[in-house]
């Protein structure tokens, strides 16, 4: 190999291996946002619904949490808690609470 080709397979190994701890650290910086779609993002409440939506703290010191109830507008039939998927807020968890409800259940929300 002559010098100059290998200055040219130096020089691209460089930017290949500097590309590429670039793009890792890119990752690993956002990896919270990629993994956990909704983290970072401010509260938005809760939504507007036929049946009004109740915010709760359980809990004590650092083990609060915050949920959501719904109650039906007639006697409810029964109960259910709904757990928020990966990305979801308690916003989009209340939501799943009313519809819950709209089949008389008591809906029990967590973010």
């Amino acid at each position: 190999m002559t010098h100059a080709i290998r200055r040219l397979v130096l020089a691209l190994l460089l930017v290949l291996g500097g590309g590429y701890v670039a793009v890792t650290a890119l990752v690993w910086l956002k990896q919270d946002g990629m993994v956990f779609a909704g983290a970072g993002f401010p509260d938005r409440g809760v939504p507007a619904l036929p049946t009004p939506v109740v915010l709760r703290w359980l809990g004590d010191g650092g083990d609060r949490v915050r949920i959501a109830t719904v109650t039906p507008r007639t006697a409810p039939i029964g109960v259910a808690v709904y757990f928020g998927g990966n990305g979801e807020d308690l916003y989009a968890a209340a939501f799943a609470a009313g519809e819950l409800a709209e089949y008389g259940l008591e809906a029990i929300a967590h973010e």
